[in-house]
């Protein structure tokens, strides 16, 4: 265990007990209360703060690099991420029409039938404030008609108080998902296993109508929270059979109060921008070479195409020792070789944020392979998710991948995977929880063994969080 991680165990387990104590006493000493706080903020920020290896060695592995089979479904779903941090009320993503005013947030584009909307955003306020941020959804029917707008399922967690970031490594099992670190992993993982924390709802607009759908604080200020930043994230399914309109709204209230449902149609309507705006990002045409210079990716906010990408992994390892990888998630510049980007398509976006979905953030990847064996002996499969540096094509579908010992800090991805394995009638699941950090070679995820003469089905899922960094690679080696 690194030292950071072996300091962050021991201040964790002190958390509860801070908890319990400041309430008690803040009441007779809140001074002493905030100064103690105060140092164990400190601590953890002190902890944040990467300790940077002496030394580290490079190794590689070779092994064939095949695209990733298999493709995006045509789902629309509803990015809001950009501007992430949220400090100003206003608006954040619509797909109202601009109408009169030059309002680049409102997208203009109806949503029909199926979709999806996801949210991640960090609220900031200023230290000791008594503000705080909302985060609210706004339904609009355009329509001289009345429609019904379905909340078929969604999830939502915090950093506070639901899925704080604790000090996770390594590959453990998770049968029962109650291993998570922050809420991008936590929701990915509720998603996976089809759970919600919002309660299926029909919503009745009549023709013209505006509601607001979901109201919830990000709060950043209690005794309890241990940190000035606090993140939300959220994925909800929807349905409609006439067109409706979904606006997100940041709100800032500086009493702390929430706001009424007049004030977020008024800001609503006013076209007013949440900020602090991002830096631009750089733009590209994903069909040709990256244009010169620095290059920023930045977030999404607007509409995706692809809530899930289903494939099939074929022409798999046959000879002992042959490992075949498959890019996860791959993105514009970084494609490990294959000339695949994986990103999901924007039909729309507000100008000057992400042009591509690059992360696929909360897409639902489900993969299967079929492993055959014609031996009169058994054979065995690893399948690993590794974390490398980079992969380095040496002849079309021969690589090198390239990863560093000890790997850096950085985490790179936290989040659970669903593997299936086993005879047809009997699969047997197995729930993981990985965290990967830069340039880590990874060890198996599932050592598989496959009987004489038989075939059987390996089936992989995972929800992308939406705190990773892309791409993974997905390995498939035969041992024997």
């Amino acid at each position: 265990m690194l030292k950071s991680e072996a300091l962050a165990c021991f201040l964790w387990g002190l958390l509860a007990k801070i908890q319990n104590m400041s309430i008690r006493i803040c009441k007779p000493f809140p001074r002493l209360a905030l100064l103690c706080l105060l140092g164990f903020f400190a601590a953890c920020a002190a902890l944040q703060k990467p300790e940077q290896a002496d030394s580290f060695t490079e190794s590689t592995h070779p092994l064939r690099i095949l695209p990733l089979p298999g493709s995006l479904d045509s789902m629309p779903v509803l990015h809001s991420n950009s501007p992430e941090r949220i400090e100003q009320s206003g608006i954040l993503v619509s797909t109202l029409p601009a109408g009169d005013l030059n309002q680049g947030r409102k997208l203009g584009i109806p949503l029909q039938g199926r979709f999806e909307l996801f949210m991640h955003h960090v609220a900031r306020t200023a230290v000791l404030s008594s503000a705080r941020v909302y985060l609210a959804v706004v339904a609009s029917n355009p329509s001289q008609e009345s429609l019904r707008l379905t909340l078929k399922k969604g999830a939502f967690f915090r950093t506070w108080p639901e899925a704080p970031f604790k000090p996770v490594a390594g590959i453990h099992n998770n049968p029962r998902g109650e291993l998570f670190s922050g809420p991008g992993d936590r929701l990915a993982l509720a998603v996976l296993r089809d759970e919600s924390t919002l309660n299926p709802q029909q919503i009745l607009l009549a023709p013209g109508e505006q509601a607001v759908i979901f109201l919830e604080a990000i709060p950043t200020n209690p005794l309890w929270v241990l940190q000035q930043d606090n993140a939300l994230s959220a994925l909800l399914s929807f349905e409609s059979l006439e067109p409706v309109h979904l606006s997100v709204l940041s709100w800032v209230s500086d009493s702390g109060s929430p706001p009424r449902p007049q004030d977020l149609l008024t800001l609503l309507a006013s076209g007013q921008v949440a900020g602090p705006p991002e830096i631009p990002v750089t733009e590209y045409d994903p069909a040709k070479p990256p244009p010169a210079g620095g290059f920023r990716y930045g977030r999404v906010a607007g509409m995706v195409s692809g809530a899930s990408w289903r494939g099939k992994l074929e022409d798999l390892p046959q000879a002992p020792g042959e490992r075949v990888g498959f890019p996860l998630s791959s993105v514009y510049l970084k494609r490990m070789g294959t000339g695949q980007n994986q990103s999901a398509p924007l039909r729309v976006r507000v100008p000057g944020t992400a042009v591509q979905s690059h992360g696929n953030y909360g897409v639902h990847y489900l993969l299967e392979a079929d492993l055959q064996n014609p031996d009169p002996q058994a054979r065995s499969y690893a399948v690993y998710l590794h974390q490398p540096l980079k992969v380095i094509e040496r002849s079309p579908g021969e690589a090198l991948a390239v990863f560093r010992s000890p790997p850096a800090e950085a985490v790179f991805f936290r989040g659970s995977l669903r593997l299936s394995w086993g005879p047809e009638q009997k699969p047997e699941d197995f729930w993981l929880h990985q965290v990967l950090r830069a340039g880590e070679e990874a060890p198996a995820l599932k050592v598989l063994v496959l009987p004489a003469g038989e075939t059987r089905r390996l089936k992989l899922e995972l929800v992308y969080p939406p705190d990773a960094t892309p791409p993974q690679l997905l390995e498939i080696h035969r041992l024997s």
